[in-house]
């Protein structure tokens, strides 16, 4: 079940990475070639719909191998948040991130809210 789900995953990033990828370069092409720009506009709205569905599916898809007797995947928490900020520095954003006081004194739905807040 494990290696299905696997395979799932790796279709799904493959296809979606296609696709965005090739919605890009039309993008690109269309802007360095002063064509029209509603036609980049539109290869990029439809590399980021196809993104946002793929990560979708890939979270879907990922649930089912969580632990949890729901079988979904464990919601993030406050302990999280370091992780999240060093992909988005990695992304290459700037991010400012200072953490203070014990983290094991912060509840599960908090800590969600906190990471939620983070994440926008």
């Amino acid at each position: 079940e494990r290696q299905r789900i696997a395979r799932e995953v790796h279709d799904v990033v493959g296809h979606s990475l296609s696709i965005t990828l090739l919605h890009l370069t039309g993008a690109r092409h269309a802007l360095q070639q002063d064509r029209d720009v509603d036609e980049a506009i539109e290869a990029l709205t439809e590399a980021e719909q196809v993104g946002r569905a793929a990560m979708a599916d890939i979270r879907r898809t990922v649930g089912l191998l969580a632990d949890s007797p729901s079988g979904s995947a464990p919601l993030p928490g406050v302990e999280d948040i370091a992780t999240l900020v060093e992909r988005t520095r990695s992304a290459g954003l700037a991010v400012r991130y200072t953490q203070e006081g014990d983290l094991g004194r912060v509840g599960a739905s908090e800590g969600l809210g906190l990471y939620r807040i983070v994440q926008e």
